[in-house]
């Protein structure tokens, strides 16, 4: 059976069709006589292609097969219909996901089916972390590991995702867990509710993920991301380090590809020399300001990014960068990274040959 896809509206100008592709922002312009817009009608509702030539040439017997198949031929070539069958998405919570990347890879269910079999950390379930966690599970993400040690309090109902009154006083973990399991019972969540204070206390993380995000700020960005990279870097496992907000700016980046990109070590060498000798002081955590759509803005775009990772059919955007993005005027800024001789951290300069 064919059909157009979802994804194309069609518009009519007298004898000319317009074809918009909603995913893409393309669109094709022909000329349509009466017989291609004949067959577009049918091919609106879905039809079976002899039951389509049966009725095309019933109404117009002087038109030919080799011109219907010649009109199909460029449907098809252009992306304007698909053959379909019944998916095993239609009405899941991630059928417009599957929808809208029909246009962009050759085959979304199964690109689907591989998103919905990874397992992600996330590392912090506050204003980033929360976000990150409900996109995720929107997404289809079916187990997560979650690490927080806080409890939910009242200033975070105005910045951070599924908190509310009622879940003043119990532990992020918990909440986060009960809600996910709201929009999907068969979540596999792993919860820890421990501090972390350095590389070692991730040798409590039994299960090893297929992803790592950082969403920790205690003591800050730089000695979580340190601890994080060194961890997981050894593992081989894909992480996000850096995410966050500094006053009206946000931070985008930075995603590590073990053997592929630049780690968030030798991202920060110079910055880790100028605190050598020092060591980060626990439990302070200056309360910055943030606004609610802020925080949901930065956990959308590493939602994005997480599944731009674990997908083989995307490619991920915050590798050897990182952004800053100024949220009052939505100036991007973007700081290229590269690994060299004298910024290597020996993972690195093992792996690289530097």
């Amino acid at each position: 059976m064919y059909r157009i896809k979802k994804t194309v509206k069609l518009f009519q100008n007298k004898n000319k069709i317009k074809f918009i592709f909603m995913n893409i922002h393309q669109e094709i312009t022909i000329k349509c006589n009466e017989v291609c817009r004949f067959i577009l009608s049918l091919l609106a509702i879905g039809i079976v292609k002899s039951s389509l030539f049966h009725q095309v040439k019933k109404k117009y017997p002087k038109v030919s097969e080799q011109d219907i198949n010649s009109f199909l031929k460029f449907l098809i070539t252009n992306q304007i219909i698909e053959e379909f069958k019944e998916s095993k998405y239609e009405n899941s919570i991630v059928s417009r996901q599957v929808n809208f990347y029909s246009t962009i890879v050759p085959n979304s269910e199964s690109m689907q089916d591989e998103l919905s079999n990874k397992c992600v950390l996330i590392l912090g379930l506050g204003g980033v972390g929360s976000c990150i966690s409900y996109f995720l599970a929107q997404a289809g993400i079916s187990h997560f590991i979650f690490v927080d040690s806080d409890k939910v309090e009242n200033t975070n109902l105005g910045r951070q995702a599924l908190y509310f009154k009622d879940d003043i006083g119990k532990y992020k973990v918990d909440v986060i867990s009960n809600k996910l399991r709201k929009l999907n019972p068969n979540l596999i969540i792993e919860k820890h509710k421990f501090t972390v204070q350095s590389k070692e206390d991730f040798m409590k993380i039994k299960h090893i993920p297929d992803i790592v995000v950082n969403c920790l700020d205690e003591p800050n960005s730089y000695f979580t991301g340190t601890w994080v990279t060194n961890y997981y870097l050894g593992l081989d496992i894909p992480m996000i380090n850096g995410i966050g907000y500094r006053g009206r700016t946000i931070s985008l980046g930075l995603t590590t590809i073990p053997g592929k990109t630049i780690c968030w070590n030798c991202a920060n060498a110079s910055y880790k020399n100028a605190i050598k000798g020092y060591v980060p002081i626990l439990n302070h955590n200056p309360q910055a300001g943030v606004t609610s759509p802020l925080a949901n803005f930065i956990g959308s775009i590493h939602a994005q990014e997480v599944i731009n990772i674990l997908c083989k059919e995307l490619t991920p955007i915050l590798t050897n960068r990182i952004g800053v993005i100024d949220f009052l005027t939505l100036d991007i800024k973007w700081y290229k990274l590269t690994i060299n001789s004298t910024n290597c951290c020996p993972i690195c300069r093992r792996r690289n040959n530097i």
